[in-house]
């Protein structure tokens, strides 16, 4: 497998991950860099992690079915999408949305969550028969690091100008990437 087909792989594979990075933006009243960087490095992190995990799995336990796993990411996806929703059709003023703060559980969770695709490529490279993970994870984990770090200040350019909005539009975004892994595994 050549670089360019790998980085077209983690592209992909960080979509999830950006489409995500963008509704965590879009609560920030002002940009948070900090905030913005440990989101990116989980997403990051997981996004590495998982198709490492996969291609271990893949090499070790043939045959196996990894349905299971797109349904728990769909479970994770919606249940945050609607707490979103939820919580922004709550509140009372506008402006009581624009106080950020850093939820790591769910940031956790989100990554986890956005990086199951990640688990089924490991189980793909395995069985393509690639010996060495060490150029996918870095490809794949440093690719949807650097996006998902864009996409969060992006989320905040656009979230901001329209308030609560925006912050249902995310909701929804997170509702549809769990409606989209469940319905294309």
């Amino acid at each position: 497998m050549g670089f360019l087909e790998l980085f077209i792989i983690a592209i992909g594979l960080s979509m999830d991950a950006v489409a995500a990075s963008i509704c965590k933006g879009l609560s920030m009243k002002s940009i948070n860099y900090k905030a913005a960087f440990l989101i990116a490095l989980s997403f990051g992190v997981f996004q590495a992690i998982m198709p490492l995990l996969g291609w271990y799995l893949g090499s070790t336990i043939v045959g196996n079915n990894y349905q299971f796993s797109y349904e728990i990411a769909f479970f994770i996806l919606v249940g945050l999408g609607i707490k979103v929703i939820i919580e922004a059709v709550k509140r009372k003023e506008q402006d009581d949305r624009c106080t950020f703060q850093l939820d790591y559980k769910e940031i956790l969770l989100l990554s986890f969550a956005t990086s199951i695709d990640a688990l089924a490529i490991g189980v793909y490279l395995s069985l393509i028969q690639i010996r060495n993970m060490t150029e996918p994870t870095l490809v794949i984990g440093s690719t949807t690091f650097i996006l998902s770090f864009i996409a969060v200040i992006i989320g905040h350019k656009v979230g901001y100008q329209f308030n609560k909005e925006a912050e249902i539009a995310g909701g929804i975004i997170l509702i549809g990437m769990g409606i989209k892994i469940l319905f294309t595994a």
